[in-house]
């Protein structure tokens, strides 16, 4: 579904620029195809996830922003959730924050 779609990349992008706030930094957005699978992952150059959050998972509101109601992430995975997908989040060895989304391709 395009819409939804656009949605939870909004979400995820906008994320990493609170994240960011008035800091200087590099926001990435990769895209990886593989025969039974698309591979999204965004990460950016912030503080990371906390620790709850990794080992916890998502769930809904909680939120580690200040202002957050911790329905983004939330909508993210439903979305992700419902075409069979998963979604993965992480902190690389730098401690910044990566989102990876795994899609089923169908032929």
């Amino acid at each position: 579904p395009e819409t939804e779609f656009r949605l939870a990349m909004l979400n995820l992008l906008l994320n990493s620029v609170k994240e960011l706030g008035e800091k200087s930094g590099v926001i990435r957005l990769a895209l990886n195809t593989q025969p039974s699978q698309l591979i999204i992952e965004i990460s950016d150059t912030g503080p990371g996830f906390p620790r709850n959050i990794i080992e916890q998972g998502v769930r809904p509101f909680v939120s580690y922003h200040e202002h957050g109601t911790g329905l983004g992430l939330a909508m993210v995975q439903r979305f992700v959730r419902s075409l069979a997908g998963q979604l993965t989040l992480a902190n690389d060895s730098h401690n910044h924050a990566v989102v990876t989304i795994r899609l089923p391709r169908r032929s």
